[in-house]
């Protein structure tokens, strides 16, 4: 970092129960750097700061965010509020803290107040995860936690909402870390670019209006506006697939950009990102019904070995694959498909998953080429795919 490189400081505060979100967002912000050369972002987070043994944690904190102006604060909750702070550390009117987190969000409004408003940039965020909570519960701590998520939900009442439950400040809930991830690592984006202005350096020198053109993957850094859809559609497909079936469809009228949201959205995201969720790599492959109207099963076959080509590693050709697919589609994904899964994991030496994107599916039904067998053999197909444990549809 050179002397006059700006430096954009992002503090993260929770309390203990959201170690892995804690993480998460260090590798968000780390991951953030490469769209921003000519910034430094610096995390702060108190297990990284040189804490002197001669005072509290707290105490140390406050001092050291006070020396250097933090710009962005983002606040994660869950079932804890966190430990009473010491009574060297008390509310103007003279009363405890119950906690640092609930310390660090009076300073960090207080600096927002001080700063005309500007600064830190404050995100809260709320984990919304009643089960997580529940296996979580130990015997012999269990009155302890229910008390501090009686705590927690308090502190999120009281600075979140007026006393008719109404909304008096924003915050985001999430279900679990890695969905946690792709919405933090959107909205830092925004926050930062707002911040940033004109100072960040372009990554677009195209003409940035598709007109009625799709986005594609490599639009992703000029799709703008569907960030949350994308957050919860890929949460959905995590939900479809640990139930057993990794299907999702998206629903809307002409034109409302569903393949552009599955494409520079979803597909974008899973391609930039790839490491999170336990998988190593993603791969991606998009189909149209349309295209492949006079034998669906061998084009999305031809599509599956362009995706996979690990496929061509074995001695079952293309037409044998289609043809067993035709046959028996559980057999085909036993016998071809997940031994191909298999083959790439062991190149990438980790987890590899396909994002299958059938583009216009409408077409299966519009297209008068497709016959109504031709339609049920693709769709069982996909289905088998979608259960296969490799694919996501």
């Amino acid at each position: 970092m050179s002397d006059t490189q700006r430096v954009v400081r992002i503090f993260i505060s929770s309390p203990g129960d959201v170690t892995e979100e804690r993480e998460n967002a260090r590798r968000v912000i780390d991951g953030l750097q490469k769209r921003y050369p000519d910034v430094s972002l610096q995390s702060v987070l108190w297990e990284d700061l040189a804490l002197p043994a001669t005072a509290s944690f707290q105490e140390t904190i406050e001092l050291i965010l006070h020396k250097r102006p933090i710009d962005i604060a983002v606040f994660i909750l869950w079932s804890r509020l966190g430990s009473p702070l010491t009574n060297r550390v008390l509310r103007p009117d003279g009363t405890e803290y119950r906690s640092g987190t609930e310390r660090e969000f009076d300073l960090m409004l207080k600096a927002f107040e001080q700063s005309d408003k500007q600064r830190p940039v404050m995100l809260a965020y709320v984990r919304d995860d009643v089960d997580g909570f529940e296996k979580s519960l130990s015997e012999d701590k269990a009155e302890e936690m229910i008390a501090q998520r009686k705590l927690a939900k308090s502190f999120i009442r009281e600075q979140f909402h007026d006393a008719d439950g109404r909304n008096l400040r924003a915050y985001q809930t999430y279900r679990e870390p890695v969905d946690f991830v792709g919405r933090l690592r959107a909205h830092l984006q925004q926050s930062l670019d707002d911040l940033l202005g004109m100072e960040a350096t372009p990554r677009w020198h195209e003409e940035p209006y598709r007109g009625l053109e799709v986005f594609d993957v490599r639009h992703a850094d000029i799709f703008r506006g569907r960030d949350e859809e994308t957050c919860d559609l890929m949460q959905r497909l995590r939900d479809q697939r640990r139930a057993g079936c990794a299907f999702a469809v998206i629903v809307g009228a002409s034109g409302a950009g569903k393949s552009s949201l599955a494409r520079a959205g979803v597909a974008a995201s899973l391609l930039q990102h790839s490491g999170e969720d336990g998988v190593k790599a993603w791969r991606t492959e998009f189909f149209v019904p349309a295209l492949g109207a006079s034998d669906l099963l061998a084009r999305l076959t031809r599509s599956l070995f362009d995706a996979l080509p690990e496929l061509r590693s074995s001695a079952t050709a293309l037409e044998d694959v289609t043809s067993l697919f035709a046959q028996d589609t559980a057999l085909a994904v036993r016998l071809s498909i997940a031994p191909a899964f298999s083959r790439a994991a062991e190149q990438s030496q980790g987890v590899v998953r396909l994002l299958l994107v059938i583009d216009q599916m409408e077409e299966l039904w519009t297209d008068r080429r497709i016959t109504a067998e031709d339609r049920e053999r693709f769709l069982a197909v996909i289905e088998a795919l979608a259960r296969s444990g490799h694919v996501v549809v």
